[in-house]
């Protein structure tokens, strides 16, 4: 019988507060506050070590080097540094905030500060990120991915010196083990991917602090950016570790990629109809794959990860994705890709080219391309598409391609895949690759397409 399981857990902290009155300009006064934060639950972060029974206890690691401290919901968040205790069953944080003279001060924390994007005092929510490319650990999930909040009581009428913090878990986690994979000699996993047919459940998220209907504290919501995909980086077949925003996927069908140095698995299950992902709960599933659909494994994937940043044709601002830099001109910050623009940003015609390109070769020897791209509802013109396969780094960036191999012209597709493949018998071994997208916008709306993976087959 599956068990679903309760994290549990303890925490320490403590913060120094720096508190400035409202004096006039020439008498300023600062008045400097010791304020301690006392975890008083046990349900907190940040990986999880051997189970007790029915518990997954979870420590503070060295890599939880800061959380978001906020106080009050009007106020600003701020870094606070972690500094982990011995054992790592409590950490102290170091922050400096400062008295509003409001009379009434509550304290929110969410940690890792990492996971932290932006904070909407009007919704009362922390913009966050569940990222959707994690590698967990043999016994724990992703520490990144981890997302845990605190909210203390309210201190009135002075400003406190002592501070107790409840954290509790904001995102849920799987454990996933999967069976009857058809494996030969030799070949090992790579990757493991999970797509919901509907649900989204990592990417961009909303936590509340406080109710906003139809919200409560607590909750964490995805965002329309969200995302319905999950990549786990592990070479594991069984107690694979994975976070994610609480989802109710019962009855709902989700597509397993088992990608291995040899080939693909790909099978769509039906999760049980009681299968819930619930926050601070461990949901534990087996997926067997003796049915699974065997095919040729790329040599390499391009697939977009949340949080990238590019800017085009200038040095260190390359993307890394499994070992490869590209560049990217278009919003790298989402996932997947947004390639585009409005008029203003695409010069006087409204047109111009959005290329993608690599700056590392890619070693394997290609014959076939596989481009995919997503169903954008703000779909821009797309007048033509350009694939160069280059010899040279320097070939595969110039506006102009030189040391070509090869280019292709394909037609674009929205929400499908564009196949290339190889004509005569020249390498691309070690070669580098452009992607041009021409495109056309004379409106002052953003448009653009989604691009969203690149498979590249031997």
């Amino acid at each position: 019988m599956k068990k679903t399981i309760i994290l549990f857990a303890t925490l320490c902290a403590s913060i120094l507060v720096i508190s400035c009155s409202k004096n006039d300009i020439d008498t300023p006064v600062n008045n400097e506050v010791t304020v301690e934060f006392n975890a008083t639950s046990i349900k907190t972060k940040a990986a999880f070590t051997d189970p007790s029974g029915t518990t997954y206890p979870t420590l503070w690691t060295d890599n939880d080097a800061s959380v978001k401290i906020l106080q009050n919901v009007g106020g600003t968040p701020v870094t606070a540094t972690v500094t982990p205790d011995t054992g790592y069953e409590s950490a102290k944080f170091t922050a400096s905030l400062t008295s509003d003279d409001s009379g009434s001060y509550t304290f929110y924390a969410v940690s890792p500060a990492s996971a932290f994007t932006s904070y909407t005092s009007s919704y009362k929510n922390f913009v966050v990120t569940v990222s959707g490319n994690q590698t967990p650990s043999a016994k724990s999930v992703d520490e990144g991915a981890m997302l845990i909040a605190a909210k203390s009581s309210t201190y009135s009428p002075d400003f406190p010196t002592s501070v107790d913090l409840s954290f509790t878990h904001a995102t849920a986690y799987g454990k996933l083990t999967l069976t009857d994979l058809d494996m030969v000699t030799g070949e090992t996993i790579k990757t493991v991917k999970l797509t919901t047919a509907s649900t989204k459940w990592t990417g961009s998220g909303f936590y509340y602090i406080e109710d906003y209907s139809p919200y409560s504290a607590g909750d964490l919501v995805p965002a329309s950016t969200a995302s319905k995909e999950l990549l786990i980086n592990t070479s594991s077949a069984s107690d694979i570790w994975f976070a994610c925003m609480p989802a109710n996927l019962g009855g709902e069908e989700v597509t397993v990629l088992v990608t291995t140095n040899k080939s693909t698995y790909t099978k769509t299950i039906t999760i049980p109809p009681t299968k819930k992902f619930e926050a601070g709960k461990i949901a534990s599933f087996t997926v067997n794959m003796a049915s699974a659909v065997k095919a040729d494994a790329a040599a390499y994937i391009l697939t977009p990860a949340t949080g990238g940043t590019s800017s085009y044709n200038e040095a260190g601002a390359a993307i890394t994705i499994n070992g490869v830099n590209w560049y990217v001109t278009g919003n790298s910050t989402m996932t997947p890709w947004r390639i585009g623009g409005k008029k203003s940003t695409l010069g006087s015609t409204g047109t111009a080219d959005r290329p993608i390109y690599s700056a590392t070769a890619i070693p394997a020897n290609i014959s076939k391309i596989v481009i995919t791209h997503g169903n954008s509802t703000a779909l821009i013109t797309v007048n033509s598409m350009t694939v160069y396969v280059c010899s040279s780094a320097e070939g595969a960036a110039a506006d102009t391609p030189t040391d070509v191999v090869a280019s292709f012209t394909p037609t674009f597709a929205n929400d499908d895949d564009v196949e290339i493949n190889k004509v005569g018998t020249t390498s691309w071994a070690n070669c580098y690759y452009r992607i041009v997208y021409n495109m056309k916008n004379t409106t002052t709306s953003q448009k653009y397409i989604l691009f969203s993976e690149a498979k590249f087959y031997e």
